[in-house]
């Protein structure tokens, strides 16, 4: 059986996908495979530059902290936590501005607690 030479530059032009791939290939059923360099994924037929370096999981979690986090993670219990800037703390999830730098007074009985500092 011969083949016509320009359906062999047709079905290798349609296995392209992009500069970032080592090579290209068609599956049993005709579709697409990339073989893509590190840091990058086959997206819409093509390897693309990965958003994220940990790969997402069939079930997600919400874990935002806001503009005035570093970071957030979930604990063992799923609970969030959130790596605030200095000047934040975590309130309801969310990185938020300290209301207050000063310790609280504490009293003991009735009295008020002072604290004396010497200069």
């Amino acid at each position: 059986m011969l083949m016509d030479p320009g359906s062999i530059v047709h079905f290798c032009s349609d296995c392209y996908c992009g500069i970032n791939s080592r090579s290209c290939r068609l599956d049993w059923f005709g579709r697409k495979v990339c073989d893509c360099y590190p840091g990058y994924e086959q997206i819409d037929g093509y390897c693309l530059a990965r958003t994220t370096t940990v790969r997402p999981r069939t079930t997600t979690r919400d874990c935002y902290c806001g503009i005035n986090s570093r970071s957030c993670r979930l604990n063992w219990f799923g609970r969030k936590i959130c790596d605030c800037y200095p000047g934040y703390e975590q309130i309801d999830g969310y990185c938020l501005a300290r209301t207050t730098t000063v310790r609280p007074i504490t009293t003991t009985r009735g009295k008020i607690k002072k604290s004396h500092t010497n200069f």
